[in-house]
């Protein structure tokens, strides 16, 4: 099995079940790693019980501030003699088999950099329905092509496979790396507790090195605590830093604000369907537009 081959770095904040879980899981399915390595950020209650499970489990912890991608930034500086790194979320729920599909995949595809884990969702929200119509693809906003980014800087989703499929992008939360071909790259890091892109950043940079990323369809996995995030701050980040990244990689600039407008209006169509929570957010979405269009 890879994961004997692997380090395993999992960032955690105030999530002790959740961690807890993970944890024994891996040992009650019998799935060993070389090692892993719990990066936390937890307040001094949680902070207390995951010091006792760590040092039941003869995991490495690590304590840093809050911030995703500095704690597997951290967390990688202390990866030593491993062919693989895996980062993991700490709330990752996996099928049967799903290691034992992602064993045969790293096998299959010797060559690739990067593989990642199938998420499986039926969640959709009314801009999921809205990426698939004609207009939208007409204007090469969005595709139903998985795992692209468009010239306009969105990533198309990556969820549901039915195939093994080469990716452009990956998320960062069920992900494992050849190290030796990441040793060197680090997650973007910003002043907050939660970062937005980063992942996209990560993987984008190695498949703009022609690097191979894998999306393996019967390694599946379930993500239920994804959470939304109606916060003015939010709102602000997820348009600036999809513009740093239009730029970063430059992308098509016209794209990017026609498609920001566009969600715009639909997050406006949300609080016109009562969905107030998102009031904030789109307040945020509004002054990053402003900011970037008069201010920067």
């Amino acid at each position: 099995m890879f994961t004997k081959h692997t380090t395993l770095i999992i960032p955690t904040k105030d999530r002790f079940n959740l961690l807890s879980k993970t944890i024994l899981y891996f040992f009650k399915s019998k799935i060993f790693f070389k090692k892993i390595i719990v990066v936390d950020s937890s307040t001094r209650n949680n902070k207390i019980k995951i010091i006792k499970l760590c040092k039941k489990y003869k995991i490495k912890l690590l304590f840093t501030k809050p911030s995703t991608s500095y704690q597997r930034n951290y967390g990688k500086k202390f990866v030593k003699k491993s062919k693989y790194v895996m980062f993991l979320d700490d709330d990752i729920v996996f099928y049967k088999n799903a290691f034992i599909e992602m064993n045969k995949a790293i096998k299959k595809y010797n060559k690739a950099t990067g593989f990642c884990f199938n998420i499986i969702s039926k969640k959709k929200t009314l801009i999921d329905y809205f990426k698939k119509t004609k207009l939208i693809s007409y204007l090469k906003l969005y595709d139903n092509q998985q795992g692209i980014v468009m010239d306009n800087g969105w990533h198309t989703q990556l969820l549901n496979l039915d195939k093994d499929i080469k990716v452009e992008w990956m998320y960062s939360g069920a992900t494992i790396f050849k190290f030796r071909e990441i040793k060197k790259k680090y997650f973007l890091e910003d002043n907050s507790s939660y970062c937005y892109l980063e992942d996209l950043d990560f993987t984008y940079s190695l498949f703009r090195q022609k690097k191979i990323l894998m999306g393996i369809s019967k390694a599946k996995i379930l993500n239920q605590n994804i959470c939304f995030r109606n916060t003015f701050e939010f709102g602000l980040k997820e348009i600036k830093n999809r513009y740093f990244f239009v730029r970063k990689y430059n992308l098509n600039y016209n794209l990017f604000f026609l498609t920001s407008f566009i969600k715009l209006l639909l997050n406006s169509v949300e609080i016109l369907k009562f969905n107030f929570k998102i009031i904030y957010r789109l307040l945020g979405n509004i002054f990053g537009i402003i900011y970037l269009l008069i201010i920067k």
